[in-house]
């Protein structure tokens, strides 16, 4: 599996970062506490990163009955690449660009350009409007084009509601203070409800409802 894609999630890369640092395998709670993200997202990324080769998992033998909690390190591939800095860099840009004078129409066209750039699981390449019928539902492709931008999205709890968004591809938190990051992601869930020919401007985004979860209103997918 190619390694770039998968670090290319800002909260994938600082995940490994906190790994690569590590004296010793780390728990998924430990993982979540460092990073200050929910467990299921920290999994979610783990998963990827286990594809890809860039960390291993020891069963932790505790003498309980029950499935084994696993610890995580960074496999000597890993440990031999140079740091990403994909997470600095990512910030870096947003902050440029949030002192822009249009920065809310420049954020919005980047997030635009970025859906061009997504692939399905599959492997196969979008057009930049145009994602392929792949014969999955177009609320099943949203998720699945959401997850390949590391935003570990939650489908809908029920017809029309929205979607949850549990790691900021960014690296983010609610103490960055930061808007400019959530206009991109707009734009991007924009461009991509483009390419499923979706409305596009009924998209609304609610960052932050908890420090470790946005929402994202979808319009006519929600309640296809």
């Amino acid at each position: 599996m190619d390694r770039y894609p998968t670090l290319a999630a800002p909260a994938r890369a600082d995940l490994l970062r906190v790994l690569r640092a590590a004296s010793m395998p780390m728990s998924v709670a430990e993982l979540a506490s460092v990073l200050g993200s929910h467990r299921n997202t920290c999994r979610e990324h783990l998963a990827r990163l286990l594809d890809a080769g860039l960390v291993t998992r020891t069963p932790e033998h505790t003498g309980r009955r029950g499935r084994p909690s696993w610890r995580y390190a960074a496999t000597p591939a890993a440990m031999a690449e140079a740091p990403t800095g994909v997470s600095a860099l990512a910030r870096a840009l947003v902050d440029h660009l949030g002192a822009s004078p249009d920065a809310t129409t420049q954020a919005v066209d980047a997030g635009r350009r970025w859906a061009g750039t997504l692939q399905p699981t599959d492997g196969r390449t979008a057009e930049p409007t145009e994602l392929p019928a792949d014969g999955r539902a177009p609320m099943a492709r949203l998720l699945a084009l959401f997850e390949e931008a590391g935003f570990a999205p939650e489908a809908p709890t029920r017809p029309g509601g929205p979607i949850g968004l549990r790691a900021c591809p960014f690296g983010l938190s609610p103490r960055d203070g930061s808007r400019v990051a959530c206009r991109v992601h707009r734009g991007l869930i924009a461009g991509v409800l483009e390419g499923l020919g979706a409305p596009a401007d009924e998209v609304v985004l609610e960052p932050f409802v908890r420090p470790d979860l946005c929402l994202a209103h979808v319009g006519a997918v929600g309640r296809g």
